[in-house]
């Protein structure tokens, strides 16, 4: 926020509640917090977990097997990792993501295009 607000960046991507104010804010995706696990580890055979009953299990980093990620990056790394991932059920952890710029109008032309091409690619998973 602070940067594109300073000029030193064009675009943002926020999640959650932020202030804005005098940024222009474009709506973009939905993303949930999940807990990701080894498979066969005791918190993957549950459909959903609250983040108070975790206190037990390791909250690391991004590189390790066992942490609180977004789960659009946890489903990436499920693609390469023998990993589980469990929905938080906090009301929290459901974020919404937004784009963020000085002035839509006032970009140039290639971040212009990138922040149309996040928009149509929102739209598009939304609806599938």
């Amino acid at each position: 926020m602070r940067a594109v607000s300073k000029g030193q960046t064009d675009i943002g991507i926020v999640a959650g509640l932020v202030r804005t104010e005098d940024l222009q804010v474009l709506a973009y995706h939905h993303d949930r917090l999940v807990l990701v696990v080894p498979r066969g580890y005791a918190p993957a055979r549950t459909k959903s977990i609250s983040f108070a009953d975790t206190p037990d299990y390791d909250h690391i980093g991004l590189h390790e097997s066992r942490a609180i990620l977004p789960e659009s990056a946890a489903r990436r790394h499920a693609q390469t990792m023998a990993i589980a991932i469990v929905p938080l059920a906090d009301p929290w952890a459901e974020r919404a993501l937004q784009i963020v710029v000085r002035k839509l109008e006032a970009l140039p032309a290639y971040a212009r295009e990138l922040v149309d091409l996040l928009v149509e690619d929102a739209k598009r998973a939304q609806a599938s």
